[in-house]
């Protein structure tokens, strides 16, 4: 089980969305502990060790550290404003 750890700016990104789009996203979040790298994500080319995840109109950015079983959300944005 890897450790689930939420940036500052991800923080505040999750602070601004509805709270359907929240619970949704945390809901994600939480079995990204269990599967850092589910069916669906993918790997963003230009960045080493960095996935995405698409939720609904949402996309999850994130680094997976294997050594040290963390998952480190750095950004939850719309699909327009994700790259």
């Amino acid at each position: 089980m890897y450790n689930t750890i939420i940036t500052k700016p991800a923080r505040k990104n999750l602070s601004r969305l509805s709270n359907a789009e929240y619970l949704r996203i945390r809901a994600k979040l939480k079995l990204l502990a269990d599967d850092p790298r589910p069916r669906g994500c993918k790997k963003i080319e230009s960045q080493k060790d960095r996935f995405r995840i698409r939720t609904g109109d949402f996309r999850v950015l994130y680094s997976i550290n294997d050594e040290k079983k963390e998952v480190i959300i750095y950004r939850i944005a719309h699909r327009k404003e994700s790259y």
